[in-house]
């Protein structure tokens, strides 16, 4: 347990980092890799790290592996470790929603007056003059409508226009 079989001429090696064999009876024997998630740090030093599966450790909250890992690592800014199916792997940011730095185990939603219309960002960006948006996680927002408006960035509503004037135009800033 704990090794890997080379060739009939070469000795038996120690797994290697992300490995394990909790077999010791079968011929032609190569080492199994920890799952998505997990980690085996060391690298054929000292056998007893690589016997079973249960070597492998877990990656940290806010960190992910692919399968086989030496390390776990942080997934950047705009992503997010994805654990779903019990596999902890790094995700985009859906559209609406962000992560401003790495480590992340979620993406938070666009505030009011923001949006984001791609996947995988590290920001929302604001609302034009000239259009808003009241709610959160959304992938634009609404050009105001002929009658009202908004002067502002981050514009949360549109407001009507001054008494007196008129805006015959939608998407107005003035």
């Amino acid at each position: 347990k704990g090794y890997e079989y080379v060739n009939r001429t070469t000795p038996c090696v120690v797994c290697h980092s992300g490995r394990y064999q909790d077999d010791d009876d079968v011929d032609d024997l190569t080492c199994k890799l920890c799952p998505a998630g997990f980690f085996i740090a060391d690298d054929q030093e000292d056998e007893s790290f690589h016997t079973a599966q249960s070597d492998c450790l877990e990656c940290e909250a806010g960190t992910f592996s692919d399968l086989g890992a030496r390390y776990c690592g942080t997934c950047p800014a705009g992503k997010h470790v994805n654990d779903s199916l019990a596999l902890k792997t790094c995700s985009e940011c859906a559209p609406g929603r962000f992560s401003a730095s790495a480590g992340q185990d979620t993406c938070g939603p666009c505030g009011r007056g923001m949006h984001q219309d791609l996947p995988g960002k590290a920001y929302c960006l604001p609302c034009i003059p000239g259009r808003a948006n009241n709610l959160t996680a959304q992938v634009e927002c609404t050009a105001c409508a002929p009658g009202r408006l908004s002067q502002n960035t981050r514009a949360e509503a549109c407001t009507d226009c001054p008494r007196g004037a008129h805006q015959p135009d939608k998407s107005s800033a003035s």
